[in-house]
């Protein structure tokens, strides 16, 4: 486990920070990715509880709305009214899926499968789209001196570098000194102790 965040923290962080840097749609790319990656994981741990996401249907919503973020750059007010119309289509898709696969004679149990699945669909799709706000932060800028100066690159490498040093102090510190679960259910290996010190530590970064 340690060698795995060692490596990925090696190679992750100097991509991460040339992507942010480097902005615009490389950037906005890259986040769909993770959203794509956060999609895989989440169907996989609803399947695990007979929940299944209509993917048909998250997938197109979730490039929608992160690719968004380069249609308004200038407008968060355009923004929001896309990723609201993506949280509709999410709804309206996901029952148009059921509609057309609906049996008449269908059990009762079957109908409330069918209402779960469009309700884990939605909830999938208004989640993972908060990725695209990042995407579209990124692209903020202030006019200084004549110049625009992209805050939003800062604003973004400052929550990458709080996260990063949560993460990381939480895992060690948990590692080292934790000994009351935090969420047992949900995360076995995370600690109260832990989180504390992450919680902490994050503050004093960002500060």
């Amino acid at each position: 486990m340690l060698k795995f965040r060692l490596i990925s923290a090696a190679i992750g962080i100097p991509l991460d920070s040339v992507l942010v840097f480097v902005g615009s749609l490389t950037f906005a790319l890259a986040i769909l990715v993770l959203a794509m990656v956060g999609l895989s994981e989440l169907s996989q741990k609803f399947r695990e509880r007979g929940l299944k996401i209509v993917n048909i249907v998250a997938i197109p919503c979730l490039c929608a709305s992160v690719l968004a973020s380069q249609l308004a750059r200038s407008s968060q007010i355009l923004l929001l009214t896309i990723l609201t119309s993506v949280w509709w289509f999410s709804l309206l898709g996901s029952m148009l899926f059921h509609t057309f696969r609906y049996e008449p004679n269908s059990e009762p149990e079957e109908r409330g499968e069918r209402a779960s699945s469009i309700a884990a669909t939605v909830f999938a799709v208004l989640y993972l789209s908060l990725f695209s706000i990042i995407a579209s932060l990124r692209e903020i800028g202030v006019n200084v001196s004549d110049k625009v100066y992209p805050v939003g690159r800062d604003l973004v490498f400052l929550t990458l570098i709080s996260v990063w040093v949560t993460d990381s102090v939480a895992f060690f510190f948990g590692r080292k000194f934790g000994k009351e679960p935090l969420a047992p259910q949900v995360s076995p290996g995370k600690t109260l102790e832990g989180s504390v010190a992450g919680t902490v530590a994050g503050f004093v970064a960002a500060w």
